[in-house]
């Protein structure tokens, strides 16, 4: 046990910071495991027009446009390990761990302040959250739920609740997880992973999720065979120029229209159990169809292309689902999407089945 006690971490955190002793999570844990193997694949190729990657303009800012779209178009895909870190002795909040050897912040309030209020305690916790989970979404469905897996049933896992959400309660009830709840807890043997690779332990355990909502959402045989996914101001703005009439050319080819803002976890896995294609701007809000469409369906994206993102295509590709995409260029009254190409590339998905 430290000299000082866990309410302290955060202040020997700020004194290794000046010392500038901060080390990799590697260097700081008591114990490193790999729990799965680097692995290397050839994915499905991207369903794309000619000449869709020439009309992308810059990235989403996870990664520089070229590797963004080497990842979309390329045919070689590497997926890291899967690494469990093992720390004794931490004191766990919402925002991140401290510990007398590190500091592993996730949001942007893990304060160097001695913490004052009451400190919970665990003998043994699994953290799943990163920073991006935090912030979006479709990382937390698809990494801190799918991470939480990694921990022995009743086990303590700390990550956000999402209570105040329309959908984040109803997946982790589906998915058995209960995320403890808790300002402060001094934590006796912690574990951290890394864990956001599409490799084969995140697709068995993606096969597991979707089994889950299978059971808890049985479908009805009802579902459209093809849906437009409206985003709507969810998230970060992304509106489409022309939406209605896009919907409406969409509409006269039998796709019917599922507003993601309005419906319900339920509604959105019976109405998307039966979809073999499904068009929707790009976002995170795909990473429901990720976990409700039938494997070999196929999302076509929608693509910013002044934030052009591969993310939803490795998801697609490690649930089983194959990936279009199509660039729509900004403008004043949002993304232009052209009418005829959108049907040229629906087409090309008919064919490619």
């Amino acid at each position: 046990m430290a000299v000082l006690g866990p309410r302290f971490y955060p202040l020997q955190a700020l004194i290794r910071r000046l010392g500038r002793s901060d080390t990799s999570l590697t260097q700081a844990a008591d114990s490193v495991e790999e729990l799965s193997p680097e692995s290397e694949e050839t994915p499905p190729r991207v369903i794309a027009l000619p000449g869709q990657p020439d009309r992308a303009r810059a990235s989403s800012g996870a990664a520089p446009l070229r590797d963004e779209l080497a990842l979309l178009f390329s045919r070689r895909s590497v997926h890291a390990p899967v690494i469990r870190y093992s720390f004794n002795d931490c004191l766990v909040r919402p925002d991140g761990v401290d510990s007398p050897r590190m500091r592993h912040a996730v949001g942007a309030r893990l304060g160097i302040a001695p913490v004052n209020g009451p400190i919970d305690r665990a003998e043994t916790g699994h953290f799943c959250m990163t920073h991006v989970s935090r912030a979006y979404f479709g990382h937390w469905l698809q990494d801190a739920c799918a991470t939480a897996l990694l921990a022995p049933r009743g086990a303590p896992v700390f990550m956000d609740a999402l209570s105040g959400t329309t959908h984040g309660p109803a997946y982790l009830d589906a998915f058995g997880i209960t995320p403890r709840q808790t300002a402060a807890c001094h934590v006796g043997r912690l574990h951290l992973y890394q864990d956001y690779a599409q490799g084969r332990s995140k697709r068995e355990r993606y096969a597991g999720m979707r089994a889950s909502l299978a059971r808890a959402f049985p479908g009805d045989g009802t579902g459209a065979e093809g849906l437009y996914i409206r985003r709507g101001q969810s998230g970060q703005s992304r509106l489409i120029d022309g939406e209605e009439a896009l919907i409406e050319r969409l509409t006269r080819a039998g796709f019917e229209v599922l507003d993601i803002t309005k419906a319900d976890l339920a509604t959105i896995q019976r109405r998307c159990r039966d979809a073999r294609i499904a068009v929707s701007i790009e976002g995170s809000h795909l990473s429901h169809l990720q976990f409700a469409m039938p494997e070999g369906a196929c999302i076509i994206a929608l693509m910013p292309s002044d934030r052009v993102s591969a993310l939803q295509a490795g998801y697609a590709h490690a649930a089983g689902l194959r990936f279009g995409v199509l660039m729509a260029d900004p403008g004043p009254e949002g993304y232009r999407v052209d009418a005829d190409e959108l049907m040229a590339t629906i087409d090309k998905a008919d064919a490619a089945i």
